[in-house]
């Protein structure tokens, strides 16, 4: 996670009685933002958001944006895990040219992975409609309510806002961009009641956004590419161990590593010899 890329949402006129929400979100470009499409569903697309970068000190204003994905409005209680947005800033150069290119993962297997995202909850609402900064620190239970489609966050880790009366302190976190080492996997949607702290937080997975209408095309308008890398350790570790053997059998220089086209079970091997390097019988080219 960049912490230069994390961004303040802020959509005036949303919200219960038209007093404004507040959100979190993550550069994925210099003017493309991802967050949570409730942050923004009240605004009409093209319609005015704002957005204020965590780590730009000579700007303490706010950033004129637009929704310009979804193309049209979602049905949260139909389709939950379709509760992502993205945002353009306006102006030529955005927020700053964000170093390096955002790399995405999938959660395979039944292994939890830990997990960190950075937002702007409304537990740390400060005077002056000033917020600061509160990291969710936890893992992804890939077993947790599988037939929902979005992965469950357990808060383990740090402070965990209180509910008070009956209120989530986590509002101000929807749209927080959720990791898993250096892949964002997916982001923070909801604060699911089912612990009696606010612990146990719900996400819209990067993979269910790859799928849906709109989005990989937005993404590469601004440059952004959507490959999806294994997040889970162990599928990561494997298919590290099967790029590296494969690597290894064909940039080898004694043919024993890998059957070339030179030898098949229909001829007669050649004569073995020793390998200079490692000192193991080979087969001779």
């Amino acid at each position: 996670m960049d912490q230069a890329r994390v961004v303040e949402v802020w959509a005036p006129g949303a919200g219960q009685a038209g007093t404004g929400r507040v959100g979190t979100g993550y550069l994925l470009a210099d003017r493309l933002v991802l967050t949570s499409y409730h942050v923004v569903q009240d605004v009409a697309p093209g319609g005015r958001v704002e957005v204020r970068p965590l780590e730009v000190p000579q700007r303490t204003g706010w950033l004129a944006a637009a929704r310009c994905w979804p193309h049209e409005a979602v049905d949260l209680d139909a389709a939950p895990d379709h509760d992502a947005a993205l945002l353009v800033i306006d102006g030529p150069d955005g927020a700053g040219p964000p170093a390096g290119a955002v790399r995405f993962g999938r959660i395979t297997g039944q292994d939890k992975v830990p997990c960190v995202g950075l937002g702007f909850p409304d537990a740390e609402a400060r005077p002056g409609s000033r917020r600061d900064t509160m990291p969710v620190r936890g893992h992804v239970d890939a077993l947790h309510a599988r037939r929902s489609g979005m992965p469950t966050v357990h808060v383990d880790e740090g402070v965990v806002p209180r509910r008070l009366a009956g209120k989530s302190g986590w509002p101000g976190s929807s749209g927080t961009a959720l990791f898993c080492g250096p892949l964002l996997v997916g982001v923070l949607a909801t604060d699911r009641l089912v612990a009696q702290d606010a612990s146990v937080l719900g996400a819209v997975p990067v993979t269910t956004l790859a799928g849906l209408p709109g989005f990989r095309d937005t993404l590469a308008a601004h440059g952004v590419g959507l490959g999806l890398e294994h997040a889970s350790p162990a599928a990561r570790h494997l298919a590290d161990y099967l790029t590296a053997a494969h690597r290894a059998a064909t940039e080898h220089p004694y043919a024993g590593v890998l059957p070339g086209p030179w030898w098949d079970s229909a001829t007669p091997a050649p004569p073995p010899t020793q390998c200079p390097c490692c000192g193991d019988r080979r087969r001779a080219a």
